[in-house]
């Protein structure tokens, strides 16, 4: 089996979760100490910059998974006991650009500057302890659900907001 390539640093501190995007053969998310998300494409590894970064915990994050159907919505969960949901409508619109077109850093930055801002939409913060587990509902890809290290379980919406901008 032939190995597509490899990052060997993909955040500045151990990296502990991965999750690919569920309608783009390219595209995985990474989730690390550092208390960040990195967006990777597998047709890019040979650079060490990631396509896209975003903070919103101040802990170390723990998971990360795409919403099943909908590639622009992620969730996150940290050591700081928060979850958060992730909108990401302009890298999702890179989907169609050829990759030689968004190599160059500057490139990839200018048009990402002329979509619609990616970033944390939501921010729960209903567990006392640090969240481990995360799973999107197979059946309606609006719910969720969320596990602390003391074993509680919370299952949770998308906010309507979100839901209609990815819907209309």
């Amino acid at each position: 089996m032939q190995q597509l390539g490899a990052i060997e640093q993909a955040h500045h501190m151990p990296t502990r979760n991965v999750s690919w995007a569920p309608n783009n053969e390219h595209r995985f998310v990474t989730a690390g100490d550092d208390g960040k998300l990195r967006f990777w494409d597998t047709r890019m590894l040979s650079r060490p910059e990631a396509l896209l970064e975003l903070s919103g915990h101040r802990h170390w994050v723990w998971n990360c998974c795409y919403n099943p159907l909908h590639d622009q919505l992620l969730l996150s969960s940290s050591t700081d006991t928060t979850v958060c949901v992730w909108y990401t409508p302009a890298l999702t619109k890179l989907k169609g650009v050829d990759a030689k077109q968004i190599d160059q850093s500057k490139q990839s930055s200018q048009l990402l500057a002329r979509q619609d801002t990616d970033g944390k939409v939501h921010s729960y913060d209903e567990h006392d302890d640090s969240v481990y587990g995360l799973a999107w509902s197979t059946v309606d890809p609006w719910v969720f659900a969320s596990m602390s290290y003391d074993g509680r379980l919370l299952v949770n919406k998308v906010p309507k907001n979100v839901k209609y901008k990815i819907l209309i």
